[in-house]
């Protein structure tokens, strides 16, 4: 009985927060948007040139050139794995320069795709953090990529810049 009227009284609690902090929220970024409408469609080019350049990344990773590769390498060095373990210093002999020719394939393609891929979506985020969040629904969705990215001690940064530009245009 005691953790049910707990838990009733933190979902109150809960749920009159939210009713008192939403409004405000919605009142900064609705000022902020009225502020700045050329930025946001800077922040939504970016943000769908990142979306275009993340998924062009994963298609080529999960169904292009870098996974048929990837299966290309995995089923010429199975009989090698099967007979050495999975450590390539172990083979010897022809078995050892064919693995490894092997194994310098599967690196061009690694860097091929990286090359294709995965640096013009490096160049599309880092585009992205760049541009200041019109709204706060911006920062957040920023905030949510870059979780995505790269670790929480990068993210920091970029959402005090935006935070306090917020606040020096409310001030």
């Amino acid at each position: 009985m005691a953790n049910t009227i707990s838990s009733i009284i933190a979902s109150r609690r809960a749920i009159f927060g939210a009713a008192l902090t939403a409004p405000a929220l919605v009142a900064i970024s609705g000022s902020v948007a009225a502020a700045m409408p050329v930025m946001r469609s800077d922040f939504d080019a970016a943000l769908s040139t990142y979306h275009r350049a993340r998924d062009a990344d994963l298609h080529d990773l999960n169904h292009g050139a870098l996974k048929s590769a990837s299966d290309l390498y995995d089923c010429r060095t199975a009989p090698f794995a099967a007979k050495f373990g999975a450590t390539r210093n172990l083979a010897h002999g022809q078995d050892a320069v064919r693995w490894d020719a092997y194994f310098e394939e599967m690196q061009a393609a690694e860097q091929r795709h990286t090359e294709m891929f995965s640096k013009p979506r490096w160049a599309a985020f880092e585009a992205l953090i760049a541009v200041p969040a019109p709204t706060i629904g911006a920062l957040l969705t920023k905030i949510k990529v870059a979780g995505n990215e790269v670790d929480g001690d990068d993210i920091v940064e970029f959402v005090r810049a935006d935070l306090a530009r917020f606040a020096a245009q409310e001030g």
